[in-house]
């Protein structure tokens, strides 16, 4: 079990989490600094988290690169949409996780369920700030 405390006002929120899988995903249109991605997965990954990621560009492209050429790469599974992308990955396990010939945007709303229901923590970047991309 790990114990987690977030800042949050004038106090903390408190909460724990089963060592399982924490999933990384966020926007299409961002991109997390390389430090900042491998930084949290080394940390995920010395407290015994496994991965999870999509195949998406943009967040899920950064910490596809992280996870790659981390040390955990073999604990790291990327949910795939679509065949053809599940088939490209060449570092990292793909699955391709929804049945064939769905529409995209059903096949992305089934993909992102899929991750969800299958992670213990999730790590959410929806708008990435200019900050994050380094830009100010």
């Amino acid at each position: 079990m790990v114990h987690f405390s977030v800042p949050q006002g004038k106090g903390f929120f408190d909460f724990s989490v089963e060592s399982g899988r924490v999933l990384f995903a966020g926007s299409r249109y961002g991109h997390i600094p390389r430090q900042v991605s491998s930084d949290l997965v080394s940390m995920f990954g010395r407290l015994g988290f496994a991965f999870l990621t999509g195949c998406a560009n943009g967040v899920d492209e950064s910490f596809r690169h992280a996870l790659a050429e981390s040390e955990y790469s073999d604990s790291s599974i990327v949910a795939c949409a679509f065949k053809d992308r599940a088939e490209t990955l060449q570092d990292l396990t793909g699955l391709f996780v929804v049945p064939d010939g769905l529409p995209p945007r059903v096949a992305l709303a089934k993909r992102t369920w899929w991750m969800t229901s299958r992670c213990s923590l999730m790590i959410l970047f929806p708008l990435v700030s200019t900050t994050l991309n380094g830009n100010s």
